[in-house]
């Protein structure tokens, strides 16, 4: 073999090198000197892999080709696996959860109904979930939750009922909603101009928006938001989609680019500013971060086989200190402090990969789990001992426990998974999803029918409870601003991303506060100039914490419950600092005897941080979840959350709501909540809320393997909610089934550790596999493909797979019998399948799209314009095409409008039925 090819990009390396075969080895070397190595197999054998600091990989297929079994080398040598089980129609039967040793002991397993439609899931762990289909319904069980939608006719969903009411929809004919009742007659409205653009949504939780856009000559475009408070922002997008420029009432933003693409610099006029270089292979040199009034964080990245090895910090006021990473079989197990002292160094995990034993300093810690991966303890030297029971069926905790206290808490559920009862006290909620009784506060009342999720009254439980008369502003982020209280005001500073970069607190003309934030790593406190760095992560999951006081730096170890809460704070001997203890809701208590502190009398907070790792504004009762303020008293935001996450979801509309009511499952880092994986078969070990669990600190700078599932299933999730609204809402109804498939299939893949990557455009959510040579497949919004598939116009199976993505919008539940059916089982065939109608008419839909949407992408399909937009005419065929002639000529019109695919005369007669799927086959056959 001996052949060597070298690829070039963009003039700079990257990770693309010379491809050498040294017998049956295949060895790609990196111009950073990080090299890959593919041992090349026979059928059915097993492969391996071992990239440069990466772990060893191994992957074992049946006689069929199927990947039945794949492994990977943890940090301590030993190997994990995951199996797969097919049954004898070729679909997934099971999936074992990681796995030591030869033979997997806990299974996932799935079943099908006869058109292969999945109607259960049962877990390892006894947890179920079910669907059911019928002509115009389907219905599904799942987290102990059935949902109910009902289709007209041409497929769009018309109602969703759940266990909390019913929500209904009136759809127009391209697909976009046009009004929304949620339960309690909450009413949204959508108005559009004649081009389908949006111009309106009216809201009763925020109100009317306005929204309009505009074109020019050089191919930018504009977009202008009105929000309901009057404020107004525009953005401006160059012809490559890059934003530009912003602006708002508070602060101008520009944007620049280096000569490769990247992001340079974002510059406001209001004092913040970032700054990024980058090395010769594309991965970020330094960064710096201005803040107002001249405080800045700078931080110097170094590489070393591929991973990340240390992070220099520098501010204002000089150099901080460098973090330094230690890996082993690629992954990454220790962190120091000026690589002498350890922040934080695995020992130990168990069989599904989570930590079960880790040291920060001198502080021994320990994380134990049930065989499905549920939190069931947690310890920190002689500081912290905490035991949990999850139930698994739902995924939140039936109880929690202080060991050393013996001190236990008890927690029930409704049927929307709302938290009814903790420890004996009720809670009360209305048919909108409004709290309406708090144990230990009082009761809440509703009375403006045009905010139907406002509280309009509050009556105390108990004289310690007084009631308080705040006055906040919001911005155009609508984010606080300003709160005042009793004499006490707050003023608030943000950057253009609407994190907040400043807060100075004033009592008259004293000043109680200066704080700088960078970054959610480092802060600053004036006026006596105390400096806070968090090591190894973030505020909300760093194991450490550097803080400079009278001249000197000290280390303090934080150690946080499952959800990230720090409840220790110890010093560098491994003493206790500061103990701390919280309600379900967040409320401070006295951690001796779990009560209630009286209102006014919280101790103040070491780290001025507590629940879920967020700040707390101590003179006003709040806590400070970054984009909107949070009463732990009410349980409640002070404002609405920005989206809807989930609108088949009946608790979804109330956006005041904390976390679907139930706190102790869900963590919301930002106030902009969004369902991550729940706990479930498919990830039981790595959905977000396992990432509060462990306060090791691990963070997005790590590069750590084990990390990386939890990344991609965030991403996965992320592609249910991307797009425009219209998107969103066809892909949870219009398209549900291929939705739900195409989300299912990306995500066991990604269990399985074989996604490399997810990336969006348009809606799109592109899943990039590790294995190579197959193509991929589309099923709704999710594009699931081979390595080397990127969401990315420019990409060649991106651009035909995307043509797929617009198939299912146009024609939702018949996409699956009408293209997807027919599609598979061509592909499976011997014939050309680029000639297949439903591919000849993917290609089409695709290259008009991007022709339309992308910049001089039709102008520049020459072959040897590389860097510009283009169809690759060889791989995505379109018959009949004249590519001497434009787009908009007769001839070339003509074959884009013919080779358009319209449902078939099976679809209208027989409709969602074996008959239609058979037909369509029939008629599509080459």
């Amino acid at each position: 073999m001996g052949n060597d090819t070298v690829c070039y990009y963009k003039s700079r390396p990257f990770d693309f090198g010379p491809i050498t075969y040294e017998g049956p080895k295949k060895v790609n070397n990196a111009p950073d000197t990080s090299s890959a190595h593919r041992k090349l197999r026979p059928r059915r054998s097993m492969p391996s892999g071992l990239d440069t600091g990466k772990p060893a990989t191994t992957i074992h297929y049946d006689a069929l080709d199927r990947e039945i079994r794949k492994g990977s080398q943890r940090f301590d040598g030993q190997w994990q696996f995951v199996d797969r089980v097919y049954d004898q129609r070729g679909r997934l039967e099971k999936v074992s959860l990681p796995f030591r040793g030869e033979t997997a002991s806990h299974w996932n397993t799935y079943s099908y109904d006869a058109y292969n439609r999945p109607v259960g899931l049962t877990e390892a762990s006894g947890k179920t979930s079910a669907w059911h289909y019928g002509r115009l319904w389907t219905m599904e069980t799942k987290d102990g939750i059935t949902t109910t939608r009902t289709f007209d006719q041409l497929g769009a969903v018309v109602k969703a009922e759940d266990p909390g009411g019913i929500i209904t929809y009136e759809i127009r004919p391209d697909g976009q909603p046009s009004r929304i009742v949620a339960p309690g007659n909450a009413v949204t409205s959508f108005s559009y101009d004649n081009f389908g653009r949006r111009l309106i949504i009216d809201d009763p939780s925020v109100g009317k928006q306005y929204f309009s856009e505009s074109y020019a000559s050089d191919g930018s475009r504009t977009f202008l938001t009105r929000e309901p408070n009057g404020h107004m922002i525009t953005s401006k997008y160059d012809k490559y989609g890059r934003l530009l420029e912003s602006k708002r009432d508070e602060l101008n933003t520009e944007y620049r680019y280096n000569a490769d693409g990247d992001l340079s610099t974002v510059k406001s006029n209001n004092g913040t500013a970032v700054n990024y270089t980058y090395d010769a292979y594309g991965r970020i040199a330094t960064a710096r971060t201005d803040v107002p009034d001249g405080v800045f964080l700078s931080k110097s990245y170094k590489y070393a086989d591929g991973n990340l090895a240390s992070i220099q910090y520098t501010s204002q006021k000089g150099g901080i200190c460098t973090e330094n990473y230690v890996y082993a079989n690629g992954y990454n197990t220790e962190v120091k402090l000026n690589n002498t002292t350890s922040i934080w160094k695995l020992t130990e995990e168990n069989g599904l990969g989570q930590p079960t034993k880790a040291v920060t300093g001198v502080l021994a810690r320990t994380y134990s789990y049930d065989a499905f991966g549920q939190p069931t303890g947690r310890t920190a030297g002689n500081i912290q001992n905490f035991s949990y029971q999850f139930n698994a069926n739902i995924g939140s905790p039936s109880s929690r426990k202080d060991n050393r206290r013996n001190l236990e808490e008890t927690f029930v559920y409704d049927n929307l998974n709302r938290l009814q009862v903790m420890t004996g006290k009720g809670i009360d909620f209305d048919e909108k999803g409004n709290l309406t009784v708090m144990p230990n506060a009082g009761t809440l009342g509703y009375g403006n029918s045009s905010r139907p999720y406002q509280v309009t009254a509050f009556t105390p439980s108990s004289p310690t409870v007084t009631p308080r008369e705040q006055h906040l502003h919001y911005n155009s982020f609508q984010r606080p601003d300003s709160i005042v209280e009793n004499g006490i005001t707050a003023t608030l500073v943000y950057n253009t991303d609407g994190n907040r970069v400043k807060m100075k607190v004033v009592q008259g003309n004293q000043e109680l506060l200066t704080r700088y934030y960078i970054d959610d790593e480092y802060e600053l406190d004036g006026p006596k100039g105390v400096e806070r760095l968090y090591l190894y992560g973030d505020a909300y999951d760093a194991p450490a914490v550097y803080i400079k006081e009278g001249g000197a730096w000290k280390l303090y170890y934080i150690c946080r419950d499952y959800q990230g809460s720090i409840t220790h704070i110890a010093n560098a001997d491994g003493t206790l600092k500061q103990e701390l203890s919280y309600d379900a809701w967040g409320r401070l208590r006295n951690p001796q005897s779990q009560t209630i502190y009286e209102q006014g009398k919280e101790p103040e907070l070491f780290l001025g941080r507590g629940y879920t790792g967020h700040e707390h504004l101590r003179w006003f009762g709040l806590i400070n979840m970054n984009a909107r303020l949070y009463d732990p008293m009410l349980g409640r935001f002070l404002s609405p959350d920005p989206y809807v996450q989930m609108p088949d979801f009946t608790q979804s509309f109330n956006r005041y709501s904390y976390c679907l009511n139930n706190p102790l499952k869900y963590v919301d880092k930002n106030g902009e909540f969004f369902i991550f994986t729940i706990i479930n078969a498919v990830k039981d070990f790595v959905v977000n809320s396992f990432i509060k669990v462990w306060d090791q600190g691990f963070n997005a700078w790590s590069n750590s393997s084990n990390w990386h599932s939890t990344r991609m299933a965030f991403k996965i999730d992320m592609g249910l909610v991307k797009g425009n609204i219209g998107q969103i809402l066809s892909r949870l109804t219009w398209e549900l089934p291929q939705t739900a498939l195409g989300h299912l299939a990306g995500s066991v893949q990604n269990t399985l550790y074989g996604v490399k990557g997810v990336s969006y455009y348009g809606g799109a959510t592109a899943i990039e596999y590790y294995s190579e040579g197959w193509g991929a497949f589309t099923l709704g919004s999710f594009v699931n493909g081979q390595r080397g598939l990127q969401a990315d116009p420019n990409n060649s199976l991106f651009q035909h797979e995307y043509g797929h993505c617009l198939q299912s919008q146009w024609a939702g539940l018949f996409y699956l019998q009408r293209y997807a059916i027919p599609s598979a089982i061509d592909a499976a065939s011997k014939s050309n399948h680029s000639y297949h109608a439903t591919e000849q008419d993917a290609n089409i839909r695709a290259f008009k799209y991007f022709s339309k949407h992308v910049p001089n992408f039709e102008k520049n399909n020459e072959y040897n314009n590389i860097f510009s937009p283009r169809w690759d005419f060889k791989n995505n065929l379109i018959i009949g095409y004249n590519r001497t002639k434009s787009i908009d000529s007769p001839e070339n019109q003509v074959v884009l409008r013919n080779g358009i695919m319209s449902l078939g005369w099976a679809d209208i007669a027989f409709g969602h039925t074996s008959i239609s799927i058979i037909l369509n086959v029939l008629e599509l056959k080459q």
